[in-house]
């Protein structure tokens, strides 16, 4: 959530910031977990064709993309959001 200064309707950058890095931080952890994941579920698999490393790159995107969607779509609603405010607190 967007914290504004209730005195001036300044946006509070810091916490802003904070809530970015936590997401980037996020996605990074998810995208460990995944690669984990795989490796201890499949260890035994050998993978040295190239379908076998086309069915992997199909997993990854396959978790990963919701996640980055997900993460994206929240960037935007917070930018959309202070551009609203910034178009109110100068009489747009």
């Amino acid at each position: 959530m967007i914290m504004f200064d209730k005195v001036e309707g300044e946006v509070d950058l810091a916490r802003l910031e904070r809530n970015l890095t936590v997401s980037k931080l996020g996605v990074a952890l998810l995208f460990v977990a995944v690669i984990l994941s795989y490796i201890i579920k499949f260890w035994s698999v050998p993978i040295g064709d190239a379908a076998a490393w086309g069915q992997f790159g199909d997993y990854i995107g396959g978790l990963l993309n919701p996640a980055i969607a997900g993460a994206a779509f929240y960037w935007l609603a917070t930018s959309v959001k202070l551009q609203k405010r910034s178009f109110q607190k100068q009489g747009c």
